[in-house]
């Protein structure tokens, strides 16, 4: 499942300057593993945990996405509400 969340957001990624829709719990995992700029950093790894925690049902997808943020804000990426 890709757990969607009720806010999306846009973010400008760390590879070609290109953004992407981060829509779901799903979609935040492949970003912080193939286009996160700083691979460091407890909200980093926090993201990384509560994201696999939706996954497996331990979390919500409202605790991914507080966790994603969190990271977002930590690594200085800009981003958008959808």
């Amino acid at each position: 499942m890709k757990h969607p969340w009720s806010a999306p957001v846009s973010i400008a990624c760390a590879r070609g300057s290109r953004t992407r829709a981060v829509t779901c719990t799903h979609d935040a995992l492949l970003v912080l593993f193939d286009d996160w700029p700083v691979i460091d950093g407890q909200p980093y790894f926090s993201a990384l945990e509560v994201c696999t925690a939706v996954a497996e049902g331990q979390k919500t997808p409202y605790d991914a996405q507080v966790a994603f943020m969190a990271a977002v804000s930590a690594a200085k990426l800009d981003f958008e509400l959808l």
